[in-house]
């Protein structure tokens, strides 16, 4: 087929595995159900929208689409899931989540929505937006690879092992919080304004950016604390607190 429309209520299903070859075409699971008990194979997809859908598999699955619309719908798998969008992928409330989650896309919308995984959790991204209540959650490890993140107000990252951040501008203002159980990296190349922000580690960190600005904001560490800047830090009202050892390096 060379198209598939499902909007309201459609549903593809079957007792065990499911095939759907698009040729290129246009997915509208728009308040559709999309489900496998076993394999769940997507191939081919160009355009997908699933607003207010649900795809689903009781088995890990790879969507690799040009553009993903996620908007309140929810992408599950109770095993391994791959989700590679070439361009923008919005989840503006919506719900991406598996047992171990890989994802990359060129532009990524997660306000107010959820990407978490069971396990780990592997993202590359462009341009971040996880502000406004979005949640990056992972209960295994977690690698944040982008060009820019936002995580202004009350965004949340959140590891439940180690959290390793690789970004070329992290903004955490207004109630963002990164988090790490055990050990937290924080590689930003350019500034980082965690004003008003919260960065913890139960664990050691590791932070060098360009520029910090942390007024009103707090980073702390249970563990060994290095925090590395290449030109100012300003801490107006902010605390910057290490229970070991703690060496901060400001150019």
């Amino acid at each position: 087929v060379t198209g598939l429309n499902q909007t309201n209520d459609g549903r593809l299903y079957g007792n065990s595995d499911v095939s759907l070859d698009l040729s290129n075409g246009l997915l509208t699971n728009q308040g559709g159900l999309i489900n496998a008990p076993g394999q769940l194979l997507l191939k081919n997809l160009n355009v997908v929208n699933n607003q207010s859908g649900k795809i689903s598999s009781a088995n890990g699955f790879t969507l690799a689409a040009t553009s993903l619309d996620n908007t309140e719908g929810s992408v599950i798998s109770d095993k391994a899931l791959i989700v590679r969008v070439a361009q923008l992928l919005t989840n503006l409330r919506g719900l991406i989540s598996a047992t171990g989650l890989n994802l990359s896309a060129a532009t990524l919308d997660n306000r107010n929505a959820e990407l978490s995984s069971l396990g780990e959790l592997t993202a590359t991204v462009g341009q971040f937006d996880n502000s406004g209540k979005g949640r990056l959650l992972a209960n295994g490890a977690l690698l944040l690879n982008a060009d820019s993140l936002n995580n202004q107000s009350a965004g949340a990252v959140s590891g439940q092992q180690s959290v390793q951040l690789n970004v070329g501008q992290l903004i955490n203002t207004g109630g963002g919080s990164v988090y790490a159980k055990n050990s937290l990296g924080l590689k930003d190349t350019g500034v980082l304004n965690n004003d008003q922000g919260i960065l913890r580690s139960d664990g050691t960190l590791a932070l060098s950016a360009a520029s910090l600005g942390n007024t009103a904001g707090s980073i702390t560490s249970s563990g060994v604390s290095s925090l590395t800047v290449d030109g100012a830090v300003v801490n107006c009202g902010g605390q910057i607190l290490g229970d070991s050892t703690l060496v901060l390096t400001s150019g």
